[in-house]
C-alpha cells in the first residue's frame, strides 16, 4: 500500500468514526415538541380548539394548554407533567405526577388553582403520520398534535 492510499484509508476510517459519533441516537416516535391542535373531551365527546404545547423527552412529558371553548365561561388552562413509556408499536403508559387546572379569565382567583393527584394511565394509544400525531387516552379523550420540532 502506498502512502496516498494509506492516507485515504485513514481519512475514510476517521470520517466513519466521526459520522457514527455525531449521529443522534434514535428518537422515539413521540419525542419532540408538539403543538396541540384540538382536544376531544371524554365525557361529552365535544372537540375543542386548544392552544398549547406537549413535549416528550426520552422518559418525561409535559404539556401546557389553554382550552378555547364556546361559551367563554367554559375556558380554562391546564398543565401536566409525568413520565411515559412506549409499551408497544402504538401504545404507551403515562404517569402523571403533577396536574393543575386554573381559570385564566379570573385574575387573582377566589378559589385556589386545582391540583390533581398522581395517577397512572395504562393503555393510551398513539399514531404518528409525519408531523401529525393523535393520542387516544383510556378515558376516550383525544389530543391532535402537530410537530413543532
Amino acid at each position: 500500500m502506498n502512502y496516498r492510499n494509506a492516507k485515504r484509508s485513514v481519512v475514510c476510517v476517521c470520517l466513519l468514526i466521526l459520522s457514527a459519533a455525531c449521529t443522534a441516537p434514535e428518537q422515539g416516535p413521540l419525542e419532540g415538541t408538539w403543538s396541540v391542535a384540538s382536544y376531544l373531551k371524554a365525557d361529552n365527546q365535544i372537540r375543542y380548539q386548544t392552544y398549547g404545547y406537549m413535549m416528550f423527552g426520552k422518559e418525561h412529558w409535559l404539556h401546557v394548554m389553554y382550552f378555547n371553548r364556546n361559551e367563554r365561561q367554559l375556558d380554562f388552562s391546564e398543565a401536566h407533567h409525568g413520565t411515559y413509556e412506549i409499551t408497544g408499536p402504538d401504545t404507551f403508559s403515562m404517569g402523571i405526577d403533577m396536574e393543575l387546572h386554573m381559570d385564566p379569565k379570573t385574575e387573582m382567583q377566589d378559589t385556589p388553582v386545582w391540583y390533581g393527584e398522581s395517577v397512572s394511565l395504562e393503555g393510551a394509544h398513539y399514531s404518528v403520520d409525519g408531523d401529525n400525531a393523535i393520542i387516544d387516552l383510556p378515558s376516550s379523550a383525544q389530543l391532535v398534535l402537530q410537530r413543532v420540532e
